[in-house]
């Protein structure tokens, strides 16, 4: 059977669900439609509308009895309903292709899955935002302050941005503005006290109803590989039109990506998996040399590319460290990145040693999914970024390896009342494994 017969009778297989989730777009978009007619029309508007032959003759009050008018928009709620429409027409648009994942270069199919459950996923953002609208319930701070930094797009490192924030107790939250098409993060932003804004981060007529105009600062913590609908280089134009002024601060996923962006405009660009490698490679220099002089054997198993942990490793131990390391395994050598156990399969299998005979130390929820996926017991040392992501399964979580005078503090499991990290703690926590 070719593709193309295969795809139709795979799309036939649920072409009943299809049908109706295409319904379902279709009804939500016009009661958009119906909400906006409302929000812009008044009694002679309604009274044209029903006709040239029905005009002056149709007594207005008794026909407001059987068809009453559609709710008035809220002021603050027009521009997001309009965004929410769009989201509704493109979506549509698709047809049948809404359904069917495409495979992207060196991803493997959950990445696939997820972003295109994402993009699906914005229907259902779109039809929460009519509903509010409906029912008057959206409402934004009429009187908010001139935002001094503008989020665009709220994850993981805006999360931890914001619960850094809290911990550092920073007395700014009135100047931060996120702008998002997630209901649960709306409502717990809202909780918290931060002002959002509900709606596509794609649409620049969104980020113009924000008030993005104004802000000194505007931040994308979002990657392109989960962004959907734009990308790091269009929020750059967008920005760049709307808020000629403001610093612009954006995220990539490679070297090359950054010079880009940087060449496109951008003021700094975050690279997280460089700086979460850095952060680890940094604290683990005293460990790193400890081990190397009790003669452990070391690799390194990343999600960055292999020139990524050499430039790595020469600034934080020099040269002579990259002779340290028995094994390097990078992302681009497996299949599957973490949290898939790809790369530390390789790392075992170069080593050759079994998963028991090994200790994994991680900065991440994804490493510790993929050491465990792999049989390896792993400690965890946090940063700003992963501090409140679930390490359930560590041996040990620490909030940094610890130094004389400097004490780490442990977080979750057992050091026996260690103050730091070194090479007879871990063989201890390898021993009670």
């Amino acid at each position: 059977m070719q593709f193309e017969e295969k795809k139709a009778s795979a799309l036939n297989a649920v072409r009943s669900r299809i049908d109706q989730f295409h319904a379902a777009l279709i009804v939500t978009e016009e009661q958009v439609r119906g909400l906006l007619s409302g929000s812009s029309k008044t009694e002679d508007d309604r009274s044209e509308a029903l006709g040239y032959f029905a005009k002056g003759k149709v007594n207005m009050e008794r026909f407001n009895t059987f068809a009453p008018k559609v709710r008035r928009l809220e002021n603050d709620a027009e521009a997001p309903v309009r965004a929410a429409q769009a989201v509704l027409k493109s979506l549509l648009a698709e047809g049948d292709d809404l359904f069917i994942v495409d495979m992207q270069d060196g991803k493997g199919l959950g990445h696939s899955l997820s972003v295109k459950l994402a993009h699906i996923g914005r229907a259902f953002a779109a039809a929460r935002v009519v509903d509010l609208a409906k029912n008057g319930a959206y409402k934004e701070d009429k009187h908010a302050a001139t935002p001094d930094i503008a989020l665009l797009g709220f994850y993981r490192v805006a999360s931890s941005f914001i619960a850094e924030m809290e911990i550092l107790q920073c007395h700014f939250k009135e100047k931060l503005l996120v702008v998002d098409f997630n209901p649960e993060v709306f409502r717990e932003l809202k909780r918290q006290g931060i002002r959002v804004v509900y709606g596509d981060i794609s649409n620049e007529q969104t980020l113009h109803h924000a008030g993005i105009e104004e802000a000194k600062v505007v931040v994308s913590t979002i990657s392109d590989d989960i962004l959907v609908g734009t990308s790091n280089m269009n929020l750059i134009r967008q920005i760049r039109h709307l808020a000629p002024q403001a610093r612009i601060v954006v995220t990539a996923v490679n070297r090359s990506q950054a010079l880009k962006l940087y060449e496109a405009g951008a003021d700094y660009v975050l690279r997280p998996n460089y700086l979460t490698g850095r952060h680890l490679l940094e604290v683990l220099e005293r460990l790193l040399r400890e081990a190397h002089s009790e003669r452990l054997r070391l690799a390194v198993a990343s999600t960055t590319t292999p020139e990524n942990v050499t430039v790595l490793l020469s600034e934080t131990v020099g040269a002579e460290g990259l002779t340290w390391f028995d094994v390097i395994a990078a992302g681009d050598m497996v299949e599957r990145k973490k949290p898939a156990p790809d790369v530390y399969l390789l790392a075992l299998e170069r080593l050759g040693l079994d998963a028991a005979d090994c200790l994994v130390l991680e900065d991440t929820e994804a490493g510790l999914a993929s050491a465990r996926a792999a049989g390896l017991a792993t400690v965890i040392t946090v940063n700003g970024a992963t501090r409140h992501q679930d390490f359930t399964g560590a041996l040990l979580v620490v909030d940094q390896l610890g130094e004389p005078g400097h004490p780490m503090e442990v977080l979750a499991g057992d050091a026996g009342g260690a103050g730091l990290v070194n090479v007879e703690l871990l063989r201890q926590l390898h021993a009670a494994t």
